[in-house]
């Protein structure tokens, strides 16, 4: 069937006829004599019986299925002068391309602010993702930003990882980028050991290839002052660019922003099925990935006590029919969806229907689309759009741009800037501030634009691959926030993964991500392992692996000591009985913990036991060469690192400059890895 748009809107009624040799549209006319009233009730209901019991999304496991097919309408004159007129107003700036790499959305949405002040200051933006980039485009930029993320130990974030070797590669010319101009900010966390490697490599490199550096590249430290270092950056970034571009203030346009891309309602047919759901999702999702569909044959609560509504869960998958292998403390990247009910909040928010296909495209014919270019309202706001998280101050007035109120087109402009403070306190997410601003009428191209992507999740594997090859695990803690006005966040990842269920044979989308994390090769070799709550994950990999080669007398499995931390023995001790069977049965040297709300003993923390047993600690790493893994919050993990320079200095009898120095040393010679979170 077939529909009128209009700027991405739907408008008029019909009522749609599914039958077995098509699907027919009937407008509804209320002057109807009384055959025509009972044949329009008939048609109603067998519509709605045939809906109810045959096409609705419950009827299908990964999601409804319809048929479509698309043929692209001619385009309006009015819709060609339209989108004329905005390419008239934007000749008069300067081309910008902002590309990003990143993991976890962060860096993506700074180059998608930068972005949204861009006609502000007399450029035109155009935000690019590094994975679908034609890097032999690169010496006809203009001027490239680039937000850049690192990962793990100095790495690149996957969707930059082609690019990123691109790049350093010797088959690049000197002298190759000579008529480009660029910037760059680099993201990086303080406690590891190569802080912002990937976005100081891409900025030496483009310097080295002949671009010009408009500004010195900025850092930001996600430990710390991530927002205030992007801040202070954004700020002399602009007046470093209309700088060097010669831009005025008379030179400034307004700051609106301009959609990329146009959507059109698919027409169906029986020609080509449209599959939603998972099968949807793993059809999608990048062929880097190599993710699958597995099903969940376990999912059990670890925690002794709910009381606050916390859970820990461990999962279990079954790769038996899946091309998927994994090694012992792996990563596990899963791809996650938004709740049921918040997702029907945001498709009414949007006045849209779920079943409604939609082909979204570049205007240009060259972006490409944040959501697979077809695909239903349903999919799109369950499995690719993050519209739950807090959008950036950056971003309101953009969509103070479609208010038609002016009460709610004040609304955001205040919360922007002079009510920001009040804004940040109270939280709210993308879907909250569309639900308080109901004037804004937000096109679905602009929407889908504009919200952040959902990222896959990344849990470090908690099984062992010598043990199960064909079912990997991991350990997952339900995160969850009390916010003002009695609402609550809750995790996406985690509430999703809590909510997969072996009885209704639910499966996920997943793939493996190789870790750093792996046992020395040289058996005997004692190993220390630091893993307060979920921390633990890649040690129960570890301490199962270590089992198994006992079991089979594979040679000497060496002293293995295991910190665990939680708040109390009777509340959250996870894997309780495993640690105290392996210490048990001395495939665990030693078990130490530290309990934090314990009734009876002072507050303690892994690096206060660290410090109890500083003598035998320091003799382990520092006399026997013990390999040391921490995982864990980053707090937690640069009080380690204190820590253990503290022992060095107490018991190894070094300075404090010798303490620091053998740390890494450590790092350098790989006997020291550390998996930390924010």
């Amino acid at each position: 069937y077939q529909r009128r748009v209009h700027g991405d809107r739907v408008y008029g009624q019909t009522s749609v006829i599914h039958t077995a040799g098509g699907i027919y549209t009937r407008d509804f006319n209320m002057d109807l004599g009384s055959s025509e009233i009972f044949f329009s009730i008939l048609i109603v209901v067998v519509t709605f019986i045939i809906y109810k019991f045959f096409l609705s999304d419950s009827s299908s496991k990964s999601g409804f299925s319809q048929a479509y097919t698309y043929t692209p309408p001619a385009k309006s004159s009015k819709t060609e002068q339209k989108d004329d007129a905005c390419d008239d107003g934007a000749q008069k700036l300067l081309p910008m391309t902002l590309f990003y790499g990143s993991q976890s959305g962060t860096a993506e949405g700074f180059a998608r602010e930068i972005a949204g002040e861009a006609r502000a200051h007399g450029f035109k933006a155009t935000v690019v993702d590094l994975e679908g980039y034609d890097m032999d485009k690169l010496d006809s930029e203009k001027l490239a930003v680039f937000a850049m993320a690192t990962f793990g130990e100095g790495e690149p974030t996957d969707n930059a990882a082609a690019f990123y070797e691109w790049l350093l590669s010797d088959d690049r010319d000197v002298g190759m980028l000579s008529g480009v101009d660029f910037a760059v900010f680099a993201l990086g966390n303080r406690q590891y050991e190569h802080f912002c490697a990937a976005g100081r490599k891409v900025d030496s490199r483009m310097d080295e290839l002949g671009g010009h550096r408009i500004i010195e590249h900025g850092e930001g430290d996600d430990d710390g002052t991530l927002e205030e270092d992007w801040n202070k950056w954004k700020v002399e970034f602009w007046g470093a660019s209309k700088k060097h571009f010669g831009i005025s203030s008379e030179n400034e346009s307004d700051n609106l922003f301009v959609p990329s891309f146009v959507s059109e309602i698919v027409e169906l047919s029986e020609e080509k099925p449209y599959i939603g759901g998972l099968d949807h999702v793993v059809k999608n999702v990048d062929s880097k990935y190599r993710a699958v569909l597995a099903p969940v044959v376990e999912n059990r609560e670890i925690r002794q006590n709910l009381d606050g509504g916390e859970s820990t869960v461990h999962i279990e998958f079954d790769l038996s029919n899946v091309k998927l292998a994994y090694l012992s403390a792996d990563n596990l990247g899963v791809f996650a969806r938004n709740d049921y009910k918040c997702a029907a909040r945001m498709m009414k928010r949007l006045d849209l229907q779920p079943n409604q296909v939609l082909l979204v495209k570049a205007k240009d014919g060259k972006k490409k689309s944040p959501i697979p270019p077809v695909c239903s309202v349903h999919d799109a706001l369950l499995w690719y759009l993050d519209f739950t998280t807090i959008p950036r101050p950056s971003l309101l007035p953009t969509l103070a741009q479609f208010a038609t109120e002016a009460e709610d087109k004040q609304r955001l402009l205040e919360w922007a800037n002079e009510k920001k403070d009040e804004y940040h306190e109270h939280k709210m997410s993308l879907l909250e501030v569309l639900e308080s601003c109901p004037s804004v009428d937000l096109p679905w191209s602009a929407f889908v634009e504009l919200c952040p992507k959902l990222q896959p999740r990344f849990y470090t594997i908690s099984t062992s691959s010598l043990e199960q090859p064909k079912r990997v695990g991991i350990t997952s803690s339900l995160s969850f926030e009390e916010l003002p006005g009695s609402r609550r966040y809750n995790g996406i990842a985690t509430s999703y993964l809590k909510s997969l269920r072996v009885d209704k044979q639910d499966q996920a989308c997943v793939f493996v991500r190789s870790s750093q994390f792996r046992l020395p090769k040289k058996a005997g070799t004692p190993i220390v392992m630091i893993g307060p709550g979920t921390g633990v994950a890649p040690f129960r990999a570890f301490w199962r692996d270590l089992a198994y080669f006992k079991s089979k007398g594979t040679g000497n499995i060496g002293d293995s000591w295991l910190f665990f931390g939680c708040r109390h023995p009777e509340k959250d001790h996870i894997y309780k009985d495993e640690m105290e069977e392996c210490e048990k049965n001395q495939v665990l040297a030693r078990v130490v913990l530290a309990y934090s709300r314990h009734e009876t003993i002072p507050k303690t923390y892994v690096q206060d036991k660290m410090k109890e047993h500083g003598k035998e600690l320091c003799d382990l790493i520092c006399q026997q060469n013990s390999y040391v893994f921490v995982c864990g919050g980053t707090a937690m993990g640069r009080g380690v690192r204190e820590t253990l320079v503290t022992l060095f200095e107490q018991h190894g009898g070094m300075t404090n400059s010798k303490a620091q120095d053998y740390f890494k040393k450590m790092q350098k010679d790989s006997r020291y890895y550390a998996e930390l979170w924010s």
